[in-house]
């Protein structure tokens, strides 16, 4: 894997200023898989695409005012082989595919204060998602797919004191389904292009303190209600589809907190409890409503300790707690909770830095994603075992 991005950053005076991220990103996959056979997956992504943000901080009728606006763009090109791999040795070519898919957004959003201890904020964004599929061993999978959506937020910060502040939002938002969700030829039998982009309306209030100098906390509830959530669906007989639910919602409290235990050293803790359920869902005459969807636990958890050093050096240690889910609609099947540890290290100097990281540091076995059924059994994702990455960034 192969990815950068260059910065562009100007002050064009005391209230306007803009700001420029290019990006990339190129990744080479070669692997062996075992599902109906040993198949050889290969597959060239890149990624290419830009950011362009205006800032203006300008005060209106007196009292502080903050508009930021932008657009994104993005392309991916992915070509994309399957082979048979009979003993680990390249056989029959099995699939053939090319898929771009190009992406946009405007969004513009503006801060403004009405009485002093009052923040609104407004603001929305317009995605559209364009695809464009070739399929060069089964012509007639080869398609394209376009979806867009406007999605408003709106939010109130209110300050009950300096350091101490009240907050509600309520916001929607857009996800358009993958181009593998989509488009199967002969990659994935789980593909759908009737798919519908899901649309979520969420709704959020919390509170956030910095007490004391050494100690800040944050807490908030929210409700998210979503049309069209995608979902996979095991049809029998081995195969396996994507579909859209009819209405979901996902419930919860998240809290965080951040404690300097001496200089330098901070610890965190991240607590999130979750009930997300089927309201609305009917597929084939039978009800899901009041099932669990799957893949979403109840309980997420983070930990970890944080060093930063006056030299540049930053050093992160943490670990992730993922609590049971269920794999399946009829909440028949359960994924198991798991505990994987992380670390990172930083250094920066001057107009330069590079970074270190490792991810599943003791290389746990787990898996995050596995499909169910009571008659065809188990068909299990497994985790990426331990990963290192290397990088740098500079800066001119």
């Amino acid at each position: 894997v192969v990815r950068g991005d260059v910065t562009y950053h100007r002050e064009i005076d005391d209230h306007n200023s803009f700001k420029a991220v290019l990006f990339g990103l190129y990744k080479d996959y070669d692997d062996l898989m075992y599902f109906g056979g040993v198949k050889q997956y290969l597959s060239d992504i890149a990624t290419i695409g830009a950011e362009f943000q205006y800032n203006l901080e300008q005060p209106l009728w007196d009292k502080p005012n903050s508009l930021v606006c932008g657009v994104t763009l993005k392309n991916d090109d992915i070509d994309y082989l399957k082979y048979n791999a009979a003993d680990g040795v390249t056989g029959a070519l099995r699939d053939d595919n090319h898929t771009e898919v190009f992406s946009y957004a405007f969004f513009a959003q503006d801060e403004f204060t009405i009485v002093e201890p009052l923040t609104i904020s407004l603001g929305g964004r317009y995605d559209r998602t364009e695809y464009d599929f070739s399929d060069y061993y089964t012509p007639a999978e080869s398609g394209k797919k376009s979806f867009d959506k406007f999605s408003p937020k709106f939010g109130l910060v209110y300050r009950l004191m300096d350091k101490i502040s009240l907050f509600a939002n309520i916001a929607q938002a857009f996800k358009a389904p993958t181009a593998g969700k989509l488009f199967s030829g002969n990659s994935s039998t789980d593909a759908n292009l009737g798919l519908n982009s899901e649309i979520a309306t969420n709704y959020e209030i919390g509170i956030k303190a910095q007490p004391r100098d050494f100690i800040s906390f944050k807490v908030s509830g929210y409700r998210m209600d979503i049309d069209d959530e995608i979902i996979t669906v095991n049809l029998g007989g081995g195969a396996f589809e994507y579909q859209n639910t009819g209405q979901t919602c996902h419930k919860g409290i998240e809290s965080e907190i951040d404690w300097k235990l001496m200089k330098g050293l901070t610890t965190y803790l991240n607590i999130e409890y979750q009930t997300a359920k089927f309201t609305d869902y009917t597929h084939s005459g039978t009800s899901y409503d009041d099932k669990r969807i799957p893949h979403t636990p109840h309980w997420r958890t983070g930990w970890g300790l944080r060093y930063e050093h006056d030299v540049g050096l930053t050093a992160n240690l943490g670990l992730n707690f993922v609590d049971t889910a269920y794999a399946d609609r009829s909440n028949s099947g359960k994924i198991p909770s798991y505990t994987v540890w992380n670390t990172r290290i930083d250094y920066k100097k001057d107009w330069w830095s590079a970074y270190l990281k490792v991810d599943n540091l003791f290389d746990e076995k787990y898996f995050e994603n596995m499909s169910f059924s009571s008659t065809s059994g188990e068909k299990i994702y497994p985790a990426p075992c331990r990963t290192v990455m290397l990088g740098t960034s500079v800066e001119f």
